[in-house]
């Protein structure tokens, strides 16, 4: 599995706000760098967090180096429309008009799908761009979506605006972006949840909605923050049984402190295994638990040994 999922030009990360797209990018990046392909993780949306895990702040429109084998670049649309316009108005001075002008603003802001198609636009770039003797800049495009609503908008809208428009360059140019989206040769679609509620119940939905609607299934999903399963049920009500036990509990506190904690990890474990068990139920994709971190601001070396498990995954 791991020489497949490497082996593609796009991987497209996706999942509701607040699952760990990001940390499941940065780990995926890792890994890929790790076999030997170079590259790119390209930030989408209102989210700016990759070049906080490796401590840069915003990551650049242009392409960075981030780490051995890993750049980083961020997509802000209104740019790469000011980039379109100078380089298909063939008079410079009337591009510059456009683009200063206040309608130009309005426009960017108000036209739907345009900054969808400038982002995907982008994407196809530099996964057409070429390095050394003319092979591919970057091996690998990891593509840190934005959360969920806005990532299947992101991903429907070139053959919405296909069916829309009917013809013209615009159209002509979406094409191109729509058969590298649904060319699974080329093109992974990997979705991010957690073992909850909402987000699988989004995630599900998104499933669906990417096989039918986009013809782009989902190849893995990721649980995120998965608590380990460490105490049996029979474990769990000596647990109980000794919490309940005043004689015992009166002579250390911090016996009570660590039988509560464990209480409370085994209560966590039972609840999220009903919504485990529910992702998996007409999961067609590879399923991969990550397990949970108990820290605040994951960074590159948390990162790491996220790599490393999702290596001896995919094996």
């Amino acid at each position: 599995m791991s020489k497949e999922i490497f082996s593609k030009r796009l991987i497209f990360v996706v999942g509701k706000g607040g699952v760990g797209k990001t940390t499941l990018s940065v780990s995926l990046a890792l890994a890929a760098a790790r076999s030997g392909k170079k590259t790119l993780i390209v930030e989408v949306g209102d989210a700016d967090s990759v070049g906080e895990v490796f401590n840069i702040g915003t990551l650049p429109q242009t392409p960075r180096k981030l780490y051995s084998n890993i750049w980083g670049a961020r997509i802000f649309s209104k740019q790469v429309l000011e980039d379109y316009i100078n380089t298909h108005v063939k008079l410079s001075f009337v591009a510059n008009q456009i683009t200063r002008s206040k309608l130009f603003e309005h426009i960017a802001a108000a036209t739907p799908g345009l900054k969808e198609v400038m982002t995907l636009g982008q994407i196809w770039r530099w996964e057409q761009e070429k390095g050394v003797s003319n092979y591919p800049k970057y091996d690998l495009i990891i593509v840190d979506a934005p959360a969920t609503g806005h990532g299947t908008s992101l991903l429907k809208l070139p053959k919405t605006l296909i069916d829309m428009l009917k013809g013209g360059p615009i159209v002509e140019q979406t094409k191109i972006v729509h058969e590298m989206l649904t060319d699974k040769n080329k093109t992974w679609l990997t979705l991010v949840t957690l073992p909850e509620e909402l987000p699988v119940n989004e995630s599900i939905e998104f499933r669906n909605t990417a096989k039918n609607d986009i013809n782009m299934p989902v190849k893995i999903t990721f649980i995120n923050g998965v608590y380990s399963e460490l105490f049996s049920e029979k474990n769990f009500n000596v647990i109980d049984n000794l919490l309940n036990n005043k004689k015992f509990m009166n002579k250390d506190k911090l016996n009570d402190y660590i039988l509560k904690v464990a209480k409370n990890h085994y209560i966590r474990r039972n609840i999220q295994k009903k919504y485990i068990c529910k992702i998996k139920e007409k999961a067609e994709e590879l399923i991969i638990e990550i397990p949970f971190y108990f820290i605040n601001d994951i960074k590159v070396k948390d990162s790491e040994q996220i790599a490393q498990l999702l290596i001896n995954k995919l094996k």
